[in-house]
């Protein structure tokens, strides 16, 4: 069993809809392959409702129900400060997407984090607020953890290349109104908008902003704007696709185009359309779905490697498997990969998001990407990649 410790309600519900259309793809994957050892994999939520307060209790309901738990995905950065020690006592296997600064340099022997930190996707915001020539933004996010991960180090990065903030505001989500952040966001006219927030929210911050005669001026968004819901919000929000289009701007982790890993997956994901919670459209491109389909594939060839299904006996095979090194044999997909280890051969995971660099931390950098919406697709497009060299570099105060 697979358990999903994500929120499944609330604002942060799409992070438990990005792990669903992760972990399914992996399950038939593995399953179609005989399974890990022999036995077969689940996927079963737990939802914590993107609290920290409720994930602790959903964790240790996930821990004392389920007694052939095989690895965790999540939690996310809401709760992941109080529910990922549990489940390190637990000696449980986590694959995490909190972005989380606090967990950049984490001594935990059983987290991982296949997604870079937010700490370095404020780099990317700030590289690209430079890139696009704005003299000054506005922050508005929706109040919660995510903001409180990502408003002070987006401060530091944009103040490190000389970028004023107008306004920092968190908002209430799914408010009636916000006409009177809108009207506090529009009093210094910033040149661009960093947004954050779940589709009910930015429908109707995003109306009130085109009413109040703000819709002229760029929004920059990031992975909540992945979602159909939250396109259709803003469609309606900008008075069609066109409008739209001049408008958003989305930087998100970079999801590969193409390789072997990420064609798996994608059609592994394809063929589960039509079952419930599977949304193609939504998430074949997400590097966050991707990275929970990656972390169930490398546990069971983890488990394989080492002959044990117990995270305590394979842990330590993970790094391994996600390392490059000469001489080993490059594997894209879960059957491969068994059939390698079976013959004595040693192997490297290169999953759906492409190679993972893993550091002492059980962190990886990655790249970022920047995109805009194409009105004559209705879909978001890829305008150019934000390099991870570049990202670090900012980072250590090279650039």
């Amino acid at each position: 069993m697979v358990g999903m410790l994500m929120a499944f309600s609330g604002p942060t519900a799409v992070e438990g809809a990005e792990v669903v259309n992760g972990c399914l793809p992996a399950a038939t994957e593995i399953n179609d392959a005989g399974g890990v050892l022999g036995r077969t994999i689940e996927c079963e939520a737990f939802d914590t409702k993107g609290t920290a307060s409720d994930s602790v209790p959903a964790a240790r309901q996930m821990l004392s129900t389920t007694s052939n738990l095989f690895a965790v995905l999540g939690p996310s950065t809401a709760e992941a400060v109080a529910a990922a020690p549990v489940l390190e006592e637990a000696t449980q296997v986590m694959f995490s997407p909190a972005g989380d600064g606090r967990f950049d340099r984490t001594e935990l022997d059983y987290y991982y984090r296949l997604i870079t930190s937010d700490s370095v996707g404020a780099q990317a915001m700030a590289l690209h607020a430079k890139q696009q020539g704005f003299g000054n933004v506005a922050l508005v996010f929706v109040g919660g953890a995510s903001a409180q991960a990502n408003i002070p180090p987006l401060e530091e990065a944009l103040g490190g290349l000389g970028i004023p903030v107008t306004e920092a505001l968190t908002i209430q989500p799914e408010q009636p109104s916000y006409r009177t952040e809108v009207a506090r966001i529009l009093q210094n006219r910033p040149a661009a908008i960093v947004f954050e927030a779940d589709a009910v929210s930015a429908g109707t911050f995003l109306t009130e902003l085109n009413q109040a005669g703000g819709g002229d001026i760029p929004v920059v968004t990031n992975t909540l704007a992945t979602t159909g819901d939250w396109q259709k919000a803003a469609v309606t929000a900008y008075g069609g696709d066109d409008a739209l289009a001049k408008s958003l701007q989305m930087v998100v982790r970079y999801a590969q185009e193409g390789g072997p890993g990420t064609e798996t997956y994608v059609e592994t994901l394809q063929s589960l359309d039509g079952q419930d919670g599977i949304d193609v459209p939504s998430f074949k491109d997400s590097a966050y779905a991707r990275a929970a389909y990656d972390g169930v594939i490398v546990a069971g060839l983890a488990a394989t490697k080492t002959d044990s299904v117990e995270p305590e006996d394979y842990n330590s095979a993970i790094p391994e498997l996600l390392a490059a090194g000469d001489g080993k044999t490059v594997v894209s997909n879960y059957a491969d990969g068994v059939d390698a280890i079976k013959e004595g051969k040693d192997v490297q995971y290169v999953g759906a998001n492409g190679e993972y660099r893993l550091n002492e931390f059980h962190n990886v950098i990655g790249a970022f990407a920047y995109y805009d919406w194409d009105p004559s697709t209705k879909s978001l497009r890829l305008v150019k990649q934000l390099p991870a060299e570049e990202l670090e570099a900012l980072a250590s105060g090279q650039r």
